[in-house]
């Protein structure tokens, strides 16, 4: 089932990244916070999604919607890859060669607070599905993102889609999301978040292990025979991104795993100019850096940092219920 539910708020957009700019003013965009990466993924060929493997033994399996929690899925799949990297770059975050940080955090959260806190989307949608990239992304950045597992009234070992849009995701349900959960997010800040405005900065920062949200006005056909697809369906749909290389025709491409179950269909592998040829996980596809950039314009990228134990200065516990 292709559902989507990314919902293009081009203010929304803007206030958030003008409100990075005022928090720190080289904070504007991935490039201008962090100009020594411009250019660092240019040529090289990173896909996050082996850290999961390297962890793990696997890859994450992809999420499977059902409604329009696209901009959960994506912004917690892009947090769930920073950590992977945040993971194999500390090694005292390694216990007994087990990661000591959460492996899954609850896209329910994230989804829900973006569409109905005051600070976020503030009900603004209404009671149908979907969200704004940017509310997701200030939603984990000020208040945190909670681990997957049993809360004292809520059991969030397995995703729950009612939950996210017809509970906490309506006008005002924000106050229905239990106090422990909200504590446990504000143990998960995400540091670092910074808007991508072009395509090149998307492949910089997923090259440097960042994780990155991306909202697009248009999604993806199915692959075709080089594990390629177009982003020409019409239809707002947000995805992480968690590969860039460089194709054997020099093309500079992306990896993205759907949150489709096994869709989009098609062969999946991809040939990299180097002569390999490499699997992707399934439900991912491959896609044009130049079809990116361009679709941008009418879109939002957001890349995620390392998840800390620091508090940013925006909020307090006390302005969560």
């Amino acid at each position: 089932m292709r559902s989507l539910g990314w919902v293009y708020q081009p203010q929304a957009i803007d206030e958030f990244t003008n409100e990075l700019a005022r928090r720190s003013p080289s904070s504007y965009s991935f490039a201008a916070a962090l100009p020594a990466l411009s250019g660092y993924g240019r040529g090289k060929n990173v896909f996050q999604w082996r850290m999961a493997q390297q962890l793990f033994g696997n890859p994450m399996p992809p999420y499977s919607q059902q409604r329009g929690i696209c901009v959960g899925c994506g912004t917690a799949r892009a947090i769930q890859n920073s950590l992977w990297s945040q993971i194999l770059k500390d090694n005292d975050l390694l216990l007994t060669g087990t990661p000591a940080f959460p492996f899954n955090f609850a896209l329910e959260f994230i989804y829900g607070m973006s569409r109905a806190h005051p600070q976020l989307g503030n009900g603004a949608l209404g009671a149908s599905d979907g969200s704004t990239g940017a509310w997701a992304a200030q939603c984990v950045h000020d208040f945190g993102v909670p681990v997957r597992q049993k809360y004292s009234t809520v059991d969030l070992t397995l995703i729950n889609e009612r939950i996210a849009c017809d509970v906490w995701g309506i006008p005002g349900g924000y106050r229905q999301i239990p106090k422990d959960i909200f504590e446990n997010a504000f143990e998960h800040p995400v540091e670092a978040c910074h808007r991508c405005l072009t395509g090149a900065e998307i492949r910089d920062a997923v090259a440097a292990g960042y994780g990155v949200a991306l909202c697009l006005p248009k999604y993806a056909t199915d692959r075709d025979a080089r594990g390629m697809s177009r982003l020409n369906q019409i239809g707002g749909h947000c995805t992480a991104v968690d590969g860039c290389f460089v194709d054997d025709r020099g093309n500079e491409c992306f990896t993205v795993p759907q949150s489709w179950g096994g869709l989009p269909r098609g062969p999946l592998g991809i040939f990299l100019k180097s002569g390999e040829r490499v699997v992707m996980p399934v439900g991912t596809y491959g896609c044009y850096l130049q079809e990116v950039d361009s679709l941008l314009r009418q879109g939002e990228a957001w890349a995620f940092g390392e998840i800390t134990g620091d508090r940013p200065n925006t909020v307090t516990p006390g302005e969560f219920l």
